[in-house]
């Protein structure tokens, strides 16, 4: 048992996937009852038309749309459906269940990227065999495998501008170079004073000149070094002069590509014959595009024409499409219109034929999806008793969680229980994580006050001296001994530098006292009149006697302070009235500070 229990306390916490699992943990089988009615119309829907089409060859009943909706809120188990639907008897074996994710690839073009994905899965699953033909750019047809013809839908979208320019080399600066400093050389050579010494007038004239001799001649041995390869002046002059006269011999090219969406006509002729090739393999594809809710909404709209413009229609015999949404999400595609509810309405009656409604889970379904999940990632490592509290107060919290929203707070659990181990109860643990916007945003005062408990909460967990300790300790992220003081110090030294909050706010609290010592004692100086100030406001009536013999002591450390300080104008002013009503001293007091005033 002991080795069980310490083997118990090894594989827990742990966290909880939140992908489909295909599990229906709903206590009524909600779920499962919703897949299989989703697989029998399919089937029975396939399973009629082929028997018309048998009866009578003549007849293609092909005109009953093949897309299902699947409505539902965000986490509330759409996608659960989908998993349970591919293991469903009727469907498993002759279905293949293809999920495109919009949102993943909104930054692509949606008709195209549909149609990669989709060829690239059916032919690596072995379900695209064969040979297609195609019709190429100049009008013939050709037969090719599938993979090529896949090749033809990425590599025909392709759009290529070719830009050419001159690229300039280095013996074609030099001439440059030598043709605009020459004359300024010259100029500079019948200056008086040089032009009287012929030679230096002739060097600085033909200076520009020897310069290019020497790079040309620099350049040649450069080439026969990099190169092994000897290359003569006349070469590297033709090569020069050859950008003068117009030959572009060295060009840079640039290219512009561009990809465009698939035409109406290609696409609906490319799942023609997807759709045409995969029944020879006797399976039927179901496409389910998932996640289209979430697109933003100029794209929502385009993606939503184009799936009706394909499939509300005729159709295609050998695919099906189910496109799982949240209406309250996909209503914001509309914009902030007053009519968008009305529109998404009429926008999901034009599409689908028949819907299905995902719905959340009701109270007993709650209790056993949530205990489910807590025990998927405690096991047995918390008491019953915590476990039921927390689930009550998450119920109680949340009364429409989705099993999404279940599983991430759980999940959070599982972050806090790894920080804080044992020290920091689960159940603190989980109270926190429930209000924690309410909390951060005035730790102090919601924390000492309680003010973020509601009733229900209250009723479980009441707002202790032992709550607000585990609370600090998780708000702050500090040990538990040290927890218990912080907001209460930190309340006190608000006070001590605005005296509109009140001192006597928590001074019925045990720590108050001790904390208060210990706030007044490492309390800047500078702060005295303050403290003074809110100290002489303190009711001590309630406090023992012990207390106030404390309190006194506090009083007369504060006089001491005050009696450092200069006077900083000749004035026997509020502090020294309130020192001289509460310390020990009081003749002592009053003649220190009347030298003080003689000696100002």
């Amino acid at each position: 048992d002991n080795n069980s229990i310490e083997k118990n306390i090894q594989d827990y916490p742990r966290f909880i996937s939140n992908q489909p699992c295909g599990e229906d943990k709903t206590e009524g089988n909600s779920q499962k009852r919703l897949s299989n009615a989703i697989a029998e119309h399919i089937t029975s829907t396939d399973s009629r038309e082929t028997d018309s089409r048998e009866t009578d060859s003549r007849k293609t009943n092909n005109n009953i749309p093949r897309i299902i909706g699947l409505k539902g809120e965000w986490g509330v188990g759409k996608s659960n459906v989908i998993r349970q639907l591919q293991e469903n008897e009727k469907i498993k074996d002759k279905y293949y269940i293809f999920e495109y994710d919009a949102w993943g690839h909104q930054e692509d073009l949606q008709r195209r990227s549909f149609l990669e994905t989709l060829t690239t899965e059916l032919i690596d699953k072995g379900l695209l065999i064969g040979k297609i033909t195609v019709c190429k750019k100049n009008g013939k047809e050709e037969t090719i495998a599938w993979h090529e013809k896949l090749k033809y839908l990425l590599a025909s979208k392709r759009k290529i501008e070719t830009e050419t320019r001159p690229k300039l080399n280095d013996s074609f600066v030099y001439v440059v170079l030598t043709t605009i400093l020459t004359p300024v050389f010259a100029t500079i050579a019948n200056i008086n004073a040089i032009s009287k010494i012929w030679w230096l007038s002739v060097l600085i004239t033909v200076l520009p000149i020897l310069a290019l001799l020497f790079l040309l001649i620099r350049k040649k041995h450069k080439y026969k070094k990099n190169y092994d390869k000897k290359i003569t002046l006349k070469e590297i002059l033709h090569e020069t002069i050859s950008i003068y006269s117009g030959k572009i011999e060295n060009d840079v090219s640039y290219e512009t590509i561009s990809e465009e969406e698939p035409s109406v006509t290609d696409f609906r002729k490319w799942v023609q014959d997807i759709s045409d090739n995969i029944g020879k393999s006797n399976k039927k594809l179901i496409i389910v595009y998932d996640n289209m809710d979430r697109l933003p909404a100029d794209k929502v709209k385009e993606l939503w024409s184009s799936i009706h413009t394909f499939f509300s229609e005729n159709g295609f015999p050998n695919i099906w499409v189910i496109i799982p949404f949240d209406e309250k999400h996909l209503s914001c595609a509309f914009g902030e219109s007053n009519d968008k509810e009305q529109l998404t309405k009429h926008f999901i009656n034009k599409t689908f034929p028949i819907v299905y409604r995902v719905k959340p889970p009701f109270i007993t379904d709650y209790e056993v999806i949530f205990d489910t999940l807590f025990n998927e990632a405690f096991g047995t490592t918390e008491e019953e008793e915590t476990k039921k509290s927390i689930s009550r107060i998450f119920r109680l919290e949340k009364p429409n969680a989705t099993i999404r929203e279940m599983i991430e707070f759980i999940n959070q659990l599982v972050v806090m229980k790894s920080i804080w181990k044992q020290e920091v109860e689960l159940l603190f643990c989980a109270i926190f994580k429930i209000k924690e916007k309410i909390i951060l945003q005035n730790p102090v005062e919601q924390i000492l006050s309680g003010n973020y408990l509601e009733k229900h909460i209250t009723k479980i967990v009441p707002n202790s001296e032992l709550l607000q300790k585990n609370i600090a300790a998780i708000t702050y992220g500090v040990s538990l001994d040290i927890a218990e003081q912080i907001p209460m110090v930190i309340y006190i030294e608000s006070c001590f530098d605005n005296n509109e909050n009140d001192i006597n706010k928590y001074r019925k609290s045990p720590k108050f006292i001790p904390i208060l010592q210990k706030a007044i004692q490492n309390a800047d100086s500078a702060k005295t009149d303050g403290i003074i100030k809110c100290l002489s406001v303190l009711e001590i009536d309630s406090f023992s006697d012990s207390e106030k013999d404390i309190i006194t002591a506090l009083w007369d450390s504060l006089a001491e302070r005050k009696e450092s300080q200069e006077l900083s104008e000749q004035k026997f002013d509020n502090s020294y009235k309130s020192l001289l009503l509460n310390i020990t001293d009081k003749q002592g007091l009053v003649k220190r500070f009347c030298r003080q005033l003689q000696e100002f």
